[in-house]
C-alpha cells in the first residue's frame, strides 16, 4: 500500500444471493484529499460506504485502511481506527439535546470503566467535564453553541445535517465519509454546505470521501472523482476529466454523446 493512500478498496464484491450490489470495484483515497464518489441511482455507492464502515462484510475483496485490513471487522472497531460517516437520512438522537448528541460521540475514546461511571469517581467526573468542554468547543466552531441545550429534533434541517457532521468529527476521524449530505437542502443550504466541507478539510486536516447526487456541489469542491455504474468502476479523474468523459455522460443520460463538429 502506498503511504499516500489512506484507504484502498481492492476488488470488492458485495452479493446478496444472486444480486450484486458491488461487483468488483477498486479505488484509492489519498491522504488529505477530498474525493467524490458518484454514479446513477443503484450504482452501489452507499453499498461501498457500508463495506468500508463495517455494516456489511465484503463477499470477496479487501478494505485496507492505513495499511491494516479492516474488512470483516465490526463497525465500532472500524470507527476506532479513524473512520466516521454520516447517512443519507439524518440519524441523530432526536430526544437528546444538541450538546448531548456530540458528547455521546466522545465515548469512543473514553478510558474510564463502567465502575468509574457507576460510582461517579474522580476519573469519571474529569472525563465528563472534558467531554462537555470539547463538545461545546466544536459546537462553537460550527455555530451551534447557541442551541446547545435545545432538542436536536427542534433544529432546522440544514442545522441537523451540520450537527450530524459535528458528531462525526467528535470521534476524531482520519477519514470522514459523507453520504449525500446535500439531500433535501435548498440552494442556500447547499452553498453553506460546500463552504462547511472545505472548512472541515482544512481546519481539521481530515480526508473526505463524499457521495453526492448534486453535480455542481461535487464538481465545485472535489479534487478527484470516482464514478460507479452497476457496482463497478466506470471512470475516475479530475472534475474536468469526468465532465468531459463521454462514458460518464452516457451513464447518466442513458444515451451516447455525439460531439458536434468544430464547423457546426
Amino acid at each position: 500500500m502506498s503511504e499516500k493512500n489512506l484507504l484502498e478498496v481492492q476488488n470488492c464484491v458485495l452479493r446478496f444471493g444472486g444480486l450484486y450490489a458491488v461487483a468488483g470495484i477498486s479505488f484509492q483515497v489519498k491522504r488529505g484529499e477530498l474525493l467524490g464518489l458518484i454514479g446513477p441511482n443503484g450504482a452501489g455507492k452507499s453499498s461501498v460506504f457500508n463495506l468500508v464502515t463495517g455494516i456489511y462484510p465484503p463477499t470477496s475483496g479487501a478494505i485496507i485502511f492505513e495499511g491494516t485490513v479492516c474488512s470483516g471487522r465490526r463497525a465500532n472497531e472500524i470507527a476506532a481506527l479513524g473512520i466516521a460517516r454520516t447517512f443519507q437520512n439524518v440519524r441523530l438522537f432526536h430526544s437528546l439535546s444538541v450538546l448531548e448528541n456530540v458528547i455521546v460521540s466522545f465515548n469512543l475514546h473514553l478510558s474510564h470503566t463502567w465502575l468509574h461511571a457507576v460510582t461517579r469517581g474522580p476519573k469519571f467526573l474529569r472525563e465528563e467535564a472534558n467531554m462537555r468542554q470539547r463538545a461545546m468547543e466544536l459546537l462553537r466552531i460550527f455555530g451551534l453553541n447557541t442551541v446547545a441545550d435545545r432538542p436536536a429534533s427542534s433544529l432546522p434541517y440544514g442545522s441537523q445535517r451540520r450537527l450530524e457532521i459535528v458528531r462525526a468529527i467528535a470521534t476524531e476521524p482520519k477519514l470522514l465519509m459523507l453520504d449525500e449530505p446535500a439531500a433535501g437542502m435548498n440552494p442556500v443550504e447547499k452553498e453553506e454546505l460546500m463552504k462547511l466541507i472545505r472548512f472541515i478539510q482544512e481546519r481539521f486536516e481530515i480526508t473526505v470521501l463524499l457521495v453526492e447526487h448534486d453535480m455542481p456541489l461535487v464538481m465545485g469542491i472535489c479534487q478527484r472523482i470516482v464514478v460507479m455504474e452497476q457496482g463497478k468502476l466506470l471512470a475516475e479523474g479530475t472534475p474536468r476529466e469526468i465532465q468531459e468523459s463521454s462514458v460518464v455522460v452516457e451513464a447518466y443520460l442513458g444515451r451516447p454523446v455525439h460531439k458536434k463538429p468544430h464547423n457546426a
